[in-house]
């Protein structure tokens, strides 16, 4: 492996360390200060980095002048980016419009710069997707230079890009949703852009797909059969080449149980999958429900049941041959739900492993492993905030990528 700089051990000298012994070295090791020396070469090192947050590497980059190349490097973000990309450090909380974004991580060797979150507030009309460490939100105009109706933006390298609205689309959007995948390599994205129109009383969803790599727009399918009640169009996920959408709960179609919509995105296909027998057989209005990925591209079912608790499904089949299975239950004493006042807002599943809502203005999470509960924070600008889980990785924004300019924008 060939790189075009050698790491020098500057300023390493160690009492144990003679100069034969320098003399020895290959130019492109690395000493590592402790009371026995370690040397490493360039190319293991690289390893090591790539499996770290993008925060702990620019830490450490900054702090060895010797290191400071390796930031930029692009096999070491290409590498980064594939092997951390898929595992969320925290997420973002967002309200509604005008209210500010909040970040929150899960330990502090991930995170991202503070002008970052000024950029996506000044500029932002809402967050509507989160993969692979981009942030993908929608251009609220403020800013005339910045171009674009969406905004792909890393908030850790501070770079961006934008993309416009696709050419047969009407101006006037009364609702859309959206969802980003990162590429296998870490290079590339797709977004897939669902839009809504109306057909007599029923809701009609066009669906979209951008591609960083063509850096265009393709139709996939209308979708003129979402069932009968409303879709989460804000809150889709993506397993196994399909895209999900949660439908309502409410008591208005009492008649009409709640389900998950389901479209193939390669054989443009749609279905409607049905919750859990025991889910159905509820009351409306007395649970909600969420969706989330989960391990070996099983689809994850939360069940929020009021003033009761939650409980956790897992999809372990393709929707044509459906089988849930119940993995988790918690009641809400456990959560920190001590009177009946209380209630849980937003939630959310991340990495299969980590239940996250929010009660009132406190931000908690519980782990489905132990049952630990951890105030993770404050955030009282909205009860229902959305919640996006956010990998720190240097993940590249595409052709388009305008990088060192977030300061013009705040």
């Amino acid at each position: 492996m060939s790189f075009g700089r050698p790491i020098e051990a500057k300023d390493s000298a160690h009492p144990f360390q003679s100069a034969s012994m320098s003399s020895k070295l290959p130019k492109d090791a690395l000493l590592l200060q402790s009371s026995n020396p370690i040397y490493l070469h360039e190319d293991i090192l690289l390893e090591i980095l790539s499996w770290l947050p993008a925060k702990t590497i620019r830490r450490l980059t900054f702090l060895r002048k010797d290191l400071s190349h390796l930031y930029t490097d692009h096999l070491l973000q290409r590498l980064q980016t594939q092997r951390v990309r898929t595992t969320s450090s925290g997420f973002f909380l967002q309200g509604y419009h005008l209210f500010p974004c909040k970040e929150f991580f899960f330990d502090n060797s991930s995170g991202v710069p503070t002008e970052s979150l000024e950029f996506i507030f000044k500029n932002s009309k809402n967050i509507v997707a989160s993969s692979g460490g981009l942030i993908v939100f929608e251009n609220n105009g403020n800013n005339k230079s910045l171009q674009g109706d969406f905004c792909v933006f890393n908030p850790v390298l501070q770079t961006f890009a934008p993309i416009f609205y696709p050419p047969d689309i009407l101006l006037d959007i009364p609702h859309i949703g959206a969802i980003c995948m990162s590429s296998d390599d870490g290079e590339e994205y797709e977004m897939i852009l669902v839009t809504t129109k109306w057909d007599m009383w029923k809701t009609i969803l066009e669906c979209r797909r951008y591609s960083s790599r063509d850096m265009s727009w393709e139709y996939l399918k209308t979708i003129d059969d979402s069932g009968q009640r409303n879709i989460n169009l804000e809150n889709p996920i993506f397993v196994n080449g399909s895209v999900y959408w949660a439908s309502d709960t409410g008591s208005y179609m009492r008649n009409v149980d709640s389900y998950i919509l389901a479209f193939d995105v390669e054989k443009r296909s749609s279905e409607l999958v049905p919750l859990p027998k025991e889910v159905r057989n509820m009351e409306a209005d007395s649970y909600t429900i969420q969706i989330a990925p989960w391990v070996d591209g099983a689809l994850c079912l939360i069940q929020y049941i009021k003033l009761k608790g939650m409980v956790i499904w897992v999809m372990e089949s393709p929707p044509s041959q459906i089988s849930w299975r119940k993995i988790h239950e918690v009641d809400m004493m456990t959560l920190g739900l001590i009177n009946e006042q209380q209630s849980v807002g937003s939630y959310i599943v991340i990495n299969s492993e980590l239940l996250v809502f929010t009660i009132e203005d406190w931000v908690y999470s519980y782990c489905l492993k132990d049952g630990h509960v951890n105030q993770l924070g404050e955030y009282n600008l909205s009860r229902y905030p959305k919640l996006r889980p956010y990998a720190n990785t240097f993940h590249p924004c595409g052709r388009l990528e305008v990088k060192n300019g977030v300061e013009n924008f705040i």
